[in-house]
């Protein structure tokens, strides 16, 4: 999730790899019958800065007036569109030799998404069901802008543009006066937490631990995107789950919610993470890292460029490496 590089890079190769970061259950919600794409918006502005700010399109991409070309919201719907393998990709011409320069470099993202849903959907109607999404989705995406719980393809390009080129972060944390000869997270990172012993085992698991710090690194990450001040961030939690390569359509709180993990704070332990949903079943979720935490262990993301100026008898270094257990590697 800190290395929009290798997030990208996910979502525009090996569309029928078997264990793929975007985690279809949570995704399709199981392949239901409701043409549902949970998180679309995100991977859809993730291509889009990939595309804009790669070496592909050379003409003004904003007016002097500060408005969006129209030359570049035709050429980036196409390289959507085509992305979600939707037919209306063909009504965005745009600038052919830009989407030239895309198709050479990446030609499995042509379709990606369609080819994506007919490798992992078991159902027997599966066309039926792909012909629904696209229906409904690109009725959306195309211009029905301004619109409440509505995503078009000019809000992408905004966004897009907005955030910026794609970058890799890595996340450093200070390190405590006893040294731990194991490469193993848990018991490097030991000294971060203690654990409520009155809920279920004493002793967290490896993988655990690795949860945890992305939880971590994903709060200040997303941080960025909001007011300066701002304690709570809201989460994706489809994001994170398929940073953990976790394909879980039940909301289970369990899976990434630790509250167990505390650390002293004054005279007491205190939570560590504190989450908070509207409802069961939200796929959105308000998430805090205790701040005084963060400020103890001053804990941090910096650009991957800066790694040699970090001081790493001081700080630890972790560095996202993809999806799925193990992903995460801390360096020495």
């Amino acid at each position: 999730m800190i290395n929009e590089l290798q997030e990208f890079k996910s979502y525009i190769t090996a569309p029928i790899f078997d264990t793929p970061r975007l985690q279809p259950k949570m995704l399709t919600d199981n392949f239901g019958a409701t043409g549902i794409l949970y998180g679309l918006e995100h991977l859809l502005t993730i291509i889009a800065r990939g595309f804009i700010f790669g070496d592909f399109y050379d003409a003004d991409k904003v007016s002097d007036d500060g408005m969006i070309s129209d030359n570049l919201i035709a050429t980036v719907g196409n390289i959507l569109f085509s992305w979600l393998g939707f037919e209306c990709a063909q009504d965005y011409v745009g600038d052919a030799d830009a989407i030239n320069k895309w198709n050479k470099k990446y030609p499995q993202a042509d379709g990606w998404l369609k080819n994506y849903y007919e490798k992992h959907c078991t159902k027997k109607d599966k066309a039926k069901r792909w012909a629904k999404i696209e229906e409904e989705r690109s009725k959306y995406l195309m211009g029905e802008d301004y619109r409440l719980s509505v995503v078009s393809i000019n809000n992408i390009i905004a966004n897009a543009l907005e955030l910026g080129p794609l970058k890799e972060q890595c996340m450093i944390i200070k390190k405590d006066s006893v040294s731990v000869k194991s490469t193993k997270l848990k018991d490097r990172f030991q000294y971060l937490f203690c654990v409520d012993e009155s809920n279920k085992a004493a002793k967290p698991q490896e993988k655990t631990v690795e949860r945890f710090l992305k939880n971590i690194a994903s709060y200040l990450y997303l941080k960025d995107n909001h007011s300066i001040g701002q304690k709570f961030v809201l989460l994706d939690r489809i994001q994170l789950l398929c940073w953990y390569g976790l394909d879980d359509n039940k909301n289970e709180a369990d899976s990434w919610y630790f509250k167990r993990f505390l650390f002293d704070k004054g005279n007491s332990k205190v939570p560590i993470m504190t989450a908070m949903s509207g409802d069961k079943g939200w796929n959105f979720i308000k998430l805090m890292i205790d701040n005084d935490f963060i400020a103890k262990y001053d804990i941090k993301l910096i650009d991957a460029i800066a790694i040699d100026t970090v001081d790493r008898d001081e700080y630890f270094i972790i560095k996202d490496n993809g999806h799925g257990v193990g992903s995460i590697c801390c360096l020495e």
